[in-house]
């Protein structure tokens, strides 16, 4: 797995032991994407951090604790919101050190407000993201295709 959890991003987030991850689990963001996706929790989980998951694709379809015995089967495979998932965190008033956002990138004209928490985009190619997001930090997600769930 390609290591994205590094503590440049945020000073706040290099000692956190509790993360949010979005999925972003629209129809196009490939099964390999999402293999990636799932090697990158289990290294995050392995260092030692709990991981609450949400998957998302224009709407919040699950939330989970993660845990890397268990299968990984994403829910969606439709359109592409980022929203939803900052407004779940913001209802549920979630707890958390910071987002870690898995996606393609491929998502317009979002109109979300920068949240108090940090935010990583983990973007796979062609490591893009729509000029509406004005927050956050940016890291290349590579895909390896070896990488099975």
């Amino acid at each position: 797995a390609y290591e994205i959890y590094q503590c440049d991003w945020s000073s706040d987030v290099c000692s956190s032991d509790l993360l949010t991850i979005g999925i972003d689990s629209s129809g196009s963001v490939g099964e390999q994407e999402l293999s990636q996706f799932h090697a990158e929790m289990v290294r995050l989980h392995n260092m030692g951090i709990d991981l609450t998951v949400i998957e998302c694709d224009t709407e919040v379809k699950n939330v989970f604790k993660f845990d890397p015995k268990k299968p990984f089967q994403v829910n969606g495979r439709g359109g592409t919101a980022f929203a939803p998932v900052f407004e779940y965190i913001d209802k549920n008033k979630l707890e958390t050190d910071g987002l870690i956002y898995f996606t393609e990138g491929e998502c317009w004209n979002e109109n979300i407000k920068k949240p108090k928490y940090p935010v990583l985009w983990a973007l796979t190619a062609p490591f893009r993201l729509d000029a509406s997001i004005t927050f956050g930090s940016k890291t290349k997600v590579e895909v390896n295709k070896r990488v099975k769930r």
